[in-house]
């Protein structure tokens, strides 16, 4: 398996893409609602900024008794506890400090913290994902977002970001084939 740094570096960088096209939105757009159930930007960036929260609070030792909401923040006070909250969970992860801990959620039982962290990267993909359908629904796209438009899937990660890694990989004579075919693909 794959060290979870790895992971926890594509969570970073699919969250300041997320940033980026968030700070380019007006207070207004941000707090728009999309109905009572969907909520605004405000709301999914609130909770996905609470998640994180939530568990640098438990790794330290001062769990909360129930994931917090920044929703209420204006956009740059969300934005920058967003960016301090990423270094702290970056560092976290850097160091590995901490390697078991217990959590309210986990009923007192000890879990290791490589599972929160997965837990935590796989739950804001699904947050991202909710904020950048909106900014679409808004009619933000390729000019006003990222001149690409903003794609956060992990394969666009592991292109953009992490180009060594797919081009230093040993090719089999088999997955040639495959490797030419995606080439003509990508290059349609």
């Amino acid at each position: 398996m794959t060290d979870i740094k790895f992971y926890t570096d594509y969570m970073i960088w699919g969250d300041y893409a997320a940033i980026r096209a968030i700070e380019k939105i007006s207070e207004e757009e941000y707090r728009k609602s999309f109905g009572d159930l969907a909520g605004s930007i405000a709301t999914k960036a609130g909770h996905l900024v609470g998640i994180i929260e939530y568990f640098v609070k438990a790794i330290e030792g001062n769990p909360y008794d129930s994931f917090p909401s920044f929703a209420d923040l204006s956009k740059d006070d969300l934005i920058r506890k967003w960016k301090e909250l990423l270094d702290v969970w970056k560092n976290f992860v850097n160091n590995r400090k901490y390697r078991y801990f217990k959590m309210p959620i986990a009923k007192g039982s000890f879990v290791n913290i490589e599972l929160i962290f997965a837990d935590a990267l796989f739950h804001t993909i699904h947050h991202r994902a909710q904020i950048l359908s909106f900014l679409r629904i808004l009619g933000k796209g390729k000019d006003e977002i990222h001149p690409r438009d903003v794609n956060v899937d992990f394969i666009n990660y592991l292109y953009k970001e992490q180009n060594q890694l797919i081009l230093n990989t040993p090719k089999k004579e088999e997955n040639q084939i495959t490797v030419e075919k995606s080439e003509k693909i990508r290059n349609f």
